[in-house]
């Protein structure tokens, strides 16, 4: 790999890796947010579930969404 191949091969996990930061922040506050009503100290059993779900489910919706989107990309 050439010096400018790697260059720009940083360049874009770079950009993954700010991409990949903002799903985690929005994930945080969409989930957060739906999971618990009236924050604490502590989160409750039932609270700390459904913060996995959410999360679970988003990371999943992603997944597709992503693989969905290299097929049509592939199809080009």
């Amino acid at each position: 790999m050439s010096t400018l191949e790697t260059k720009a091969h940083l360049i874009r996990l770079q950009g993954n890796l700010q991409i990949n930061q903002n799903i985690v922040h929005q994930l945080s506050l969409k989930c957060f947010d739906r999971c618990v009503p009236k924050p604490s100290d502590k989160l409750s059993k039932k609270e700390q579930a459904c913060i996995l779900e959410c999360s679970e489910a988003y990371r999943t919706g992603r997944y597709w969404v992503e693989k969905q989107r290299e097929e049509e990309l592939a199809d080009i």
